[in-house]
């Protein structure tokens, strides 16, 4: 959830601001919500708004409770399908269906929206509510593209004032927290959290073989059998002797890092990874936060094989500030939502994901269609227009 937030809050600009919810001159062919293939079986009823159409549910109902606090059933449902979207838009070439991780899919939505809700919460608790200035952006942000496409905006998306409102607001309620709870890194800070690395990699595992799920969430490759193993280790200790040895190792660590690493990621990172903690496995983080600059590792066995480490220094490491400090708040986001009481609403838990989905998008698809009809009969030339006379 917490890596996932900045992105969908992205991704949930971008839905309001796409085409089938843009107004009904664009092409609603642009949201990627449109290739669920089912919601082209579906006839929709227009006479019914989105909501009651595709999930039987009115947009104030309350689809969870989240420390007491009720959670509209618009706001709810909006990150359903939109994470329905993503999960299409990632998923769907390699065989992934909504109707097949739907338990997952829920289950992730209620997480978010309830991360989201509490952030508010928290604000409010820390005293750093929304300021005026960005109540008055949001608003401008709302409407930044004329009152019709927001008026289509939360026609396409079944939203209320206040809902639209809130998805705006969440990035403001996330940053408020991150200046109220969080200070300004260290420089010292910085450096145990962005670092550069070269390394040496020599493989014990078959990176062509099919992986294996972790309980972690890892994969685990095939390992290479043993006397290959043993080798790669004769190998990679040879190589650290003559770094050990060279007049200018770090020269000598590039010529054997190019002749030697079979790290697949060499050719597009040339000089390295410019990181930060949590992104590389744990074994090689260590190793490379360890190092001064311009040091050299011994030799480090990870799951993948067999490193040795030149850690280098990171350029503009400033730029690293706010990233460190999201570092900092998401633990703390982390303990709110392991003490939260949050409670779905029995029409939540018992609501077919695939079948809400696919309602959802058809209605999305027959709205924007007659909302183009519609602009397209009202731009129409009248006689008067076309020079006709009577």
């Amino acid at each position: 959830m917490k890596q996932r937030l900045l992105a969908l809050l992205a991704a949930a600009g971008l839905a309001l601001s796409l085409a089938a919810c843009g107004g009904p001159e664009s092409d609603p062919s642009a949201d990627p919500s449109a290739s669920s293939s089912a919601a082209g079986e579906i006839e929709a009823d227009l006479t019914q708004d989105l909501l009651a159409f595709s999930a039987g549910m009115q947009a104030g109902d309350a689809a969870l409770t989240v420390n007491g606090q009720q959670v509209p059933a618009d706001l709810f449902l909006y990150w359903l399908a939109l994470n329905c979207a993503s999960f299409e838009q990632y998923y769907a070439s390699s065989g992934g269906t909504v109707a097949g991780y739907a338990d997952q899919l829920l289950q992730d939505s209620i997480t978010m929206t309830a991360s989201y809700i509490i952030m508010e919460q928290k604000a409010l608790e820390e005293g750093c509510p929304l300021t005026d200035e960005q109540l008055a952006q949001i608003q401008t942000e709302l409407t930044a593209n004329g009152q019709e496409t927001y008026d289509n905006q939360k026609l396409l998306f079944g939203l209320t004032d206040e809902t639209m409102e809130f998805i705006f607001s969440v990035t403001y309620y996330y940053d408020n927290l991150l200046q109220a709870l969080t200070q300004v890194p260290t420089q010292d800070e910085l450096n145990n959290y962005a670092y550069q690395a070269k390394h040496i990699l020599l493989l014990t595992v078959d990176m062509e073989g099919t992986p294996t799920l972790q309980a972690d969430g890892s994969y685990a490759y095939p390992s290479l059998d043993e006397d290959t193993i043993a080798q790669q280790r004769a190998l990679a200790d040879d190589l650290l002797a003559q770094l050990r040895a060279s007049d200018d190792p770090a020269t000598l660590f590039d010529q054997l890092m190019n002749e030697y690493s079979q790290d697949t990621g060499l050719e597009t990172n040339p000089d390295g990874y410019t990181t930060t903690v949590g992104q590389m496995v744990p074994e090689f983080e260590q190793a490379a936060l360890a190092l001064g600059f311009g040091e050299i590792s011994e030799v480090v066995e990870s799951s993948y094989g067999y490193h040795i480490i030149l850690r280098g220094e990171v350029e503009n490491l400033d730029t690293y500030q706010d990233a460190y400090r999201q570092s900092q708040l998401e633990p703390q986001i982390d303990q709110w939502m392991e003490a939260a009481e949050i409670t779905p609403a029995p029409a939540i838990e018992s609501l077919d994901v695939a079948d809400f989905y696919a309602r959802y998008i058809a209605w999305q698809e027959a709205m924007a269609q007659q909302l183009q009809e519609e602009a397209a009969a009202s731009a129409s030339p009248t006689p008067s227009d076309s020079g006709e006379t009577s």
